[in-house]
């Protein structure tokens, strides 16, 4: 009988945690949660060199347990020669960044009144991909289109819209928005009566949620429900921070920012020019801060599938400080109240 040896699939990614690890499959879209121990075996045996035999009588079954497992959760693959396993490299995992800004946030109150064709030649120069336009406040439906006009020649492929519910604007109202500006992906309705989700078409949602949002500080918040697996994510947590690199913001008072959120600003929109702002090294110091260079997350195994957040964090003083608004404990491994 050939000996079997094992090994992950290319598309799942082990992180190792202080107290235990998981495995991200970022084909699918999951995670799965393991022991250390079990993590170091299967990091140190994909290749020939250990039998999956020869681990039994090691560890015993329980390592083979987990390999059963691991296949029957499609992360990975048992092998009996190195050819099987020469077909499946490593996924690289170094960022190639296609653009100068990939995403930007603009945001308004009742007072705002930002120059959006400016803004929307500004980005479309530095071929920013991604646009989100967060309203604190209920606008009229005709302002909203004369907004999202202002943006019929950007180069970004998707627009997401957030606004408070009012009760004269109705979902079919939302639904006729999509038809006439292409680009719009998505409409979310904070403060409404209801948690409705419905997807149009393929990546196209209309989100109504109870949740209410005041102002900028509604970010920043850690929790398992907002955990992401992709490839990205996990490209940008590795190798940049995953919520700045890429990003230039508007905020509501036009001020321009690496976040709405953020006290540093680089001068209002009107009189300053986003393509300088975004080529600035000062601005862009901050993408580099990784969640491996990041005090507690470092060590924690969710660090690869989580946003990080620079705005809110433990220590100002401290531009490595965890963020604060982040209750888990990866040494305890449970999120703390």
């Amino acid at each position: 009988m050939k000996n079997r040896y094992f090994a992950l699939f290319s598309c799942c990614i082990p992180v190792r945690g202080i107290g235990r690890s998981t495995i991200c499959d970022v084909q699918r879209g999951t995670y799965y949660i393991l022991p250390n121990s079990i993590l170091d075996i299967i990091i140190g045996n994909t290749l020939e060199h250990n039998s999956v035999e020869w681990l039994s009588d090691e560890y015993g079954d329980e390592i083979v347990s987990w390999f059963n497992l691991l296949v029957e959760k499609e992360c990975g693959y048992f092998f009996d020669n190195r050819a099987l396993f020469d077909s499946f490299p490593p996924i690289e995992l170094k960022h190639i960044q296609a653009t100068e800004i990939s995403n930007s946030i603009i945001d308004f109150d009742e007072q705002s009144d930002h120059p959006l064709s400016k803004i929307s030649n500004e980005l479309s120069i530095l071929e920013c991909e991604a646009i989100e336009m967060r309203y604190f406040f209920s606008p009229r439906l005709d302002r909203i289109k004369s907004d999202l006009r202002k943006f019929k020649k950007s180069a970004a492929r998707t627009i997401e819209v957030v606004l408070k519910y009012r009760d004269d604007v109705d979902f079919d109202d939302y639904l006729n928005l999509f038809y006439i500006f292409t680009r719009l992906k998505r409409v979310t309705i904070f403060s409404a009566n209801e948690e409705k989700y419905e997807e149009i078409s393929e990546g196209i949602f209309i989100i109504y949620t109870l949740s209410h949002v005041t102002d900028e500080t509604h970010c920043g918040i850690v929790e398992p429900e907002l955990f992401t697996v992709n490839l990205n994510l996990v490209i940008d947590n590795l190798n940049h921070n995953s919520c700045l690199f890429g990003k230039i913001s508007v905020d509501k008072a036009g001020q321009i920012k690496n976040c709405p959120s953020s006290q540093k600003g680089y001068g209002h929109v009107r009189k300053n020019s986003l393509v300088t702002v975004a080529r600035d090294l000062n601005f862009r110091k901050i993408w580099s801060i990784s969640k491996q260079n990041i005090s507690v997350c470092k060590n924690c195994e969710f660090r690869l599938i989580c946003i990080d957040c620079r705005v809110y964090i433990e220590d100002q003083n401290d531009e490595y400080s965890k963020p604060k608004k982040c209750k888990y404990d990866p040494y305890e491994m449970k999120f703390l109240s």
